[in-house]
């Protein structure tokens, strides 16, 4: 059975979920939508949440102020042993492909100069940007600190696991190159290097 709950909650107080984040000098108010299986999880310690809505909170009158909509999603690092490596690898592919189209759309925009031609060019650079991070989390965040376990020097599989590592770094890097320019030729390096890391998983 399903266990859900909505709960309006200041800075994750009263919720089993880590705080999310805090503003500089003023306080939150987080309205969360939580479900956990039991089924799955016998300690309902794994959680899939949604963070539907947030205020800031003025200190001292309570005041809200501010709200806006936001969604969240967060693989937990318990660890909970729940893990879809195949499914973040296509994820992955997926944000190479948009980052494909953001870079094509990019340079058909370039040379225009009419408002509506920089308006575009500036949210395909946006777009772009945000899934070459998306992968670059994934990779730290996922398969290197869950996924890929160390190895001491002189201890068997320690060649493996440098390999390892530097296919992992490969992603990272080629992801960054895809913000830093327009070419095309940065997508299929990218796409090589996520190709590459799937092969260890």
């Amino acid at each position: 059975m399903l266990t859900v709950y909505n709960v309006l909650t200041d800075e994750g107080a009263g919720h089993p979920l880590p705080r999310i984040y805090a503003g500089a000098g003023v306080s939150r108010l987080y309205l969360i939508h939580g479900v956990c299986d039991p089924e799955e999880n016998e300690n309902e310690s794994v959680w899939s949440y949604q963070l539907v809505h947030d205020w800031n909170r003025h200190p001292g009158d309570g005041r809200t102020s501010g709200g806006h909509q936001v969604e969240a999603e967060a693989h937990c690092q318990v660890p909970c042993g729940v893990y879809d490596d195949a499914a973040r690898i296509k994820h992955m592919k997926e944000d190479a492909t948009t980052i494909a189209k953001a870079i094509a759309n990019i340079n058909d925009l370039a040379g225009k100069q009419d408002a509506h031609a920089f308006n575009q060019a500036t949210r395909w650079v946006v777009t772009k940007e945000a899934h070459a991070s998306d992968i670059i989390s994934t990779v730290s965040e996922y398969f290197l600190t869950q996924k890929v376990k160390p190895v001491a020097p002189g201890s068997d599989g320690y060649e493996v696991y440098l390999k390892k590592l530097a296919d992992h770094h490969a992603v990272m890097v080629a992801a960054m190159k895809t913000k830093q320019s327009a070419d095309p030729a940065t997508v299929a390096t990218l796409n090589k290097a996520i190709d590459k890391l799937a092969t260890h998983y």
